[in-house]
């Protein structure tokens, strides 16, 4: 008898094709391939300007840490001034290199972490992968993060999206298996992590919430259903957060000056950059900037008072062109291939020459995945679509139809929306690309399996 879709997309360990030791030996190559091309790509590119704009703000903070025990972007050697306009896990690390190298080599020392850190993404990929892919399929996304030339650029600036997708990862796969096994402990881990990874980008604060009301309005989380255990696991996995975020707020209550830069004031800056539909006020030479154009700008992210007065009056002359910005322009371009603002392609500051110019073999592991790229996005876009109509399916029956990418589709449409309500640079999705590229595989994974149901009966039941 021919199985149904539901049971054969649940099974994850079916088709079983090749051996466990054969998946381990090629998964240790393809880190070790993984460590050779960014450490590579580390000495084979010169970047023009490395300490620039956002890596100069970084830079200051961890300096100043390092120098005065003061959370401050002002320059170095200068009284600092505390504030909190970005968020200090990434300065604690710059900080942290800076007393490693004696306050020579700081720089070296952060682009070398970062390369490991993105070669741990690989096999950490790999395992997330396997508790709702069959190991094929989990082996296929963890060598796309491998490759993927965003996130081997991107370990080159000192930059916080390597760290924060190494936390975010991290926090994902012990969460998953810390639900699976039912451990406490494990939760608890996974709570610390979100908050560790809060601490480098403070958009992950809404991830541990979002899981824990998925668990209680689904009442189900990656495939299980929840027990009195489980339960008190993800109360505890919420408290050990939201102590984080609390003892961030505690610093910026009995540290700061009332005039200090604060985090909302960035917040407040990116929600009015990305109001300016094709990123352009007037002036094209200004596409991307279009803040240099627009005569309203000081005021404009002055105050949300200002904000919203600005921009519904704005709205109201041209509805139709917001709302095709909002609700199609603004998702689209979040997962573009090119980096808009920045040098272009994968390069976030301008490099005289990268490693993918001069090493064919790099070279052609970047035209592969750039030609891919729509492919992925056409395939998570996929998984959305199947995995909506499976669990429709699944409430009427009351029936839950097994393992999926639930976590790591609602952490893609959550960073979605964010970022499509304030400014959708493609740089801010880099970290989130080993989740994409398993709701990709699993999307394939999906249409594979929907395909094999198609053929005689002995086929289907005996994939090859």
């Amino acid at each position: 008898m021919t199985p149904k879709p539901e049971q054969i997309i649940a099974t994850s360990d079916a088709p079983r094709w090749g051996n466990g030791l054969t998946v381990v030996c090629l998964l240790v190559a393809i880190t070790a391939a993984a460590l050779v091309l960014r450490i590579s790509y580390l000495h084979q590119t010169k970047i023009r300007s490395p300490i620039m704009k956002d890596a100069e703000q970084y830079r200051n903070y961890g300096w100043h840490l390092w120098q005065n025990g003061v959370f401050s972007s002002s320059e170095p050697y200068q009284t600092p001034v505390a504030d909190s306009f970005r968020a200090p896990g990434y300065p604690l690390l710059i900080a942290a290199a800076f007393w490693a190298g004696g306050g020579r080599d700081y720089y070296a020392i952060v682009l070398h972490i970062q390369a490991v850190l993105g070669t741990l993404m690989v096999p950490m990929t790999f395992l997330l992968g396997r508790t709702f892919l069959p190991r094929w399929y989990a082996l296929g996304a963890a060598g796309l993060v491998a490759l993927s030339p965003h996130l081997v650029s991107m370990s080159s600036y000192m930059l916080t999206e390597t760290l924060f997708g190494f936390l975010l990862l991290a926090a994902m796969l012990i969460l998953v298996y810390g639900v699976r096994r039912r451990s406490v402990t494990m939760l608890a881990g996974a709570g610390a992590c979100f908050g560790a990874t809060f601490l480098v980008n403070q958009t992950a604060g809404m991830l541990p919430l979002l899981f824990a009301g998925g668990l209680f309005l689904g009442r189900r989380i990656v495939g299980i259903r929840p027990d009195r255990r489980m339960t008190g696991g993800l109360a505890l996995l919420v408290l050990i957060f939201l102590l984080f975020p609390l003892a961030w707020m505690a610093h910026d209550r009995l540290v700061l000056a009332p005039d200090a830069k604060r985090g909302s004031d960035r917040l407040l800056a990116t929600m009015t950059h990305g109001t300016y539909p094709d990123f352009m006020f007037w002036d094209p030479r200004y596409r991307n900037y279009p803040y240099r154009d627009d005569p309203e700008s000081a005021v404009y992210r002055s105050s949300f008072g200002n904000f919203t007065r600005i921009f519904w009056s704005r709205f109201r002359h041209r509805p139709g062109r917001y709302l095709t910005w909002y609700l199609i322009q603004k998702p689209y371009i979040l997962w573009t291939w090119n980096i808009l603002q920045g040098e272009g392609d994968v390069y976030v500051y301008g490099v005289v020459y990268s490693l993918y110019d001069r090493n064919t073999l790099a070279l052609l592991t970047h035209r592969l995945m750039k030609w891919s790229h729509p492919l992925v996005l056409g395939l998570t876009l996929v998984a959305f679509i199947l995995y909506a109509r499976q669990t429709l399916r699944s409430l009427r029956t009351n029936h839950p139809w097994g393992r999926s990418p639930d976590l790591l589709l609602l952490t893609l449409a959550a960073y979605t929306l964010f970022y499509t309500l304030v400014t959708p640079w493609p740089r801010y999705a880099v970290p989130l690309r080993p989740e994409l590229y398993l709701c990709a595989v699993w999307g394939l994974y999906a249409l594979t399996t929907r395909t094999i149901l198609r053929l005689p009966d002995k086929m289907a039941t005996n994939p090859v």
